[in-house]
Parts: structure tokens; C-alpha cells; sequence
């Protein structure tokens, strides 16, 4: 018999999930991945798990079309141009 075998109404014995030993089960705690640990073995759920992205919108405020392509006569030397 070990010091959690007394008897309680309404409870009964069990073990905590992370560390193993025997508690009552009105000493247990349900963690945020559904163990049940002790008080001593719980732990709150990490607060980075509740960061969201943020977007980020890479377009240019505004854009102009691509100029239509000048077309330039080889046969031109360019003095006779200006």
C-alpha cells in the first residue's frame, strides 16, 4: 500500500501520464494535447502555437505597360536618325 491508496468519495486512483506515478484522479489536470498529468508535470500549451502569418503583398503599388519596341532601320547610320 502506498501513501495514494486511501480511500476518497467520489475519486479513485490512477497514474500521471508523463511521470507514472499513482495520484488521485481529482489531482490530475487534462493538458491541452489530452494527457492527464499532476500538478507537477503540467505544462501550458506553447503561446508560439497561436502566431499567425501575417501576408505580405510584394506587388508594386502601380505599374505602366511595356512600351511598344521602336523599330530601328540597320541601313540608317545615326546621323541621318536626329
Amino acid at each position: 500500500m502506498g501513501l495514494r491508496d486511501h480511500f476518497v468519495i467520489g475519486t479513485w486512483n490512477c497514474t500521471c501520464d508523463r511521470c507514472g506515478q499513482k495520484r488521485k484522479a481529482y489531482e490530475l489536470r487534462r493538458e491541452w494535447d489530452g494527457i492527464m498529468t499532476c500538478k507537477r508535470c503540467w505544462e501550458p500549451r506553447q503561446p508560439q502555437d497561436f502566431v499567425r502569418g501575417v501576408a505580405d503583398d510584394q506587388s508594386a503599388p502601380w505599374t505602366r505597360p511595356d512600351p511598344e519596341p521602336t523599330y530601328v532601320d540597320p541601313a540608317t547610320r545615326p546621323e541621318d536618325v536626329l
